[in-house]
């Protein structure tokens, strides 16, 4: 199957790669589908991008790389709606804010998107109990390209 992206032009992409997020993103509740695209097989920064059109498409991150003791908590609703038995058959994702200045990047740590690859399901959750910040900065003061965590 070829989608148009923005950032990658037309891309072919396995069917069996699609992911169903069926509350879609916030703000974005409408679009079902979506595919992650990494351009370089080195670099933690992928793309969640949607199927059927070139928009919406969000710049993610593992946590792991951002936060290395990221500890995420999901509820057992969570994971029924994933086709989960345990929090470890789930892959975490956080969204970057990329403004001009790209040392002020942010990662929304308190709401991630959550995968489960097995059964192809994704869902953006609240973590409601734990002090995880919206805007989570990736760069030390003053631009430098070192990790904050």
């Amino acid at each position: 199957m070829i989608i148009k992206t923005k950032d990658y032009g037309m891309v072919s992409i396995d069917q069996n790669d699609i992911i169903n997020f069926k509350e879609g993103i916030f703000a974005f509740e409408d679009v079902a589908q979506f595919v992650i695209l990494k351009k370089d097989g080195n670099s933690p920064i992928m793309r969640l991008q949607a199927v059927e059109a070139e928009d919406p498409r969000f710049v993610i991150l593992d946590p792991y790389v951002v936060m290395s003791d990221y500890c995420p908590n999901v509820t057992q609703d969570t994971l029924y709606k994933l086709g989960a038995k345990d929090i470890s058959e789930l892959r975490f994702f956080v969204i970057a804010v990329i403004p001009k200045n790209i040392h002020q990047t942010t990662v929304n740590l308190r709401s991630p998107v959550v995968i489960n690859f097995d059964t192809q399901l994704g869902l953006q959750v609240i973590l409601d109990d734990c002090d995880y910040p919206l805007r989570h900065p990736i760069f030390a003061e003053g631009g430098k390209a070192e990790p904050v965590c």
